[in-house]
């Protein structure tokens, strides 16, 4: 996954690398919830989605359209970057490569009608023929680079 920092201006995502300034002109001062626009720290990284279940009471269907792809997943919520830090770097070891097995990402509504995540790891196994596929024609020829977020730019390049 790749870190950078990230904020809100006229609707869209300005994205810098980590520990660059940023001017008060640059993002907007409260974000379209009320709260300090102020940019914050976030990960993005390609991910192949294998099944989705959708959100059928709100309407959420997006990524039923997208299965069998290679997305970019771009993390902003702390709570999940702590818990796949925690996967990656705690215990013995046998989590810290990230490519040797899949995730299970379950969205759900807690305390308060808040909107929660929970991660969990599945057995270590061989990357599949399909998502083996997938990944080398999103990279043919070079296509992928995940740093051109940092200008609005498309990761994918012309490999769609």
């Amino acid at each position: 996954f790749f870190a950078f920092d990230a904020a809100w201006k006229d609707g869209k995502p300005i994205r810098k690398p980590l520990g660059a300034t940023w001017g008060p002109d640059e993002f907007d001062a409260v974000n379209k919830f009320g709260k300090p626009g102020n940019p914050a720290r976030a990960w993005a990284g390609p991910v192949f989605v294998y099944k989705y279940q959708p959100d059928i009471g709100n309407g959420r269907f997006g990524l039923a359209t997208q299965i069998g792809k290679v997305l970019v997943w771009e993390i902003k919520q702390p709570s999940i970057r702590q818990r796949l830090d925690a996967i990656v770097n705690g215990g013995d070891g046998d989590w810290s490569d990230p490519t040797a097995y899949d995730l299970l990402v379950t969205r759900y509504k807690g305390k308060n009608g808040m909107v929660c995540y929970n991660i969990d790891t599945t057995p270590h196994k061989p990357i599949s023929d399909e998502v083996a596929a997938a990944w080398d024609a999103v990279c043919a020829f070079g296509a992928f680079d995940i740093k051109r977020l940092l200008e609005n730019g498309d990761p994918f390049g012309d490999s769609r």
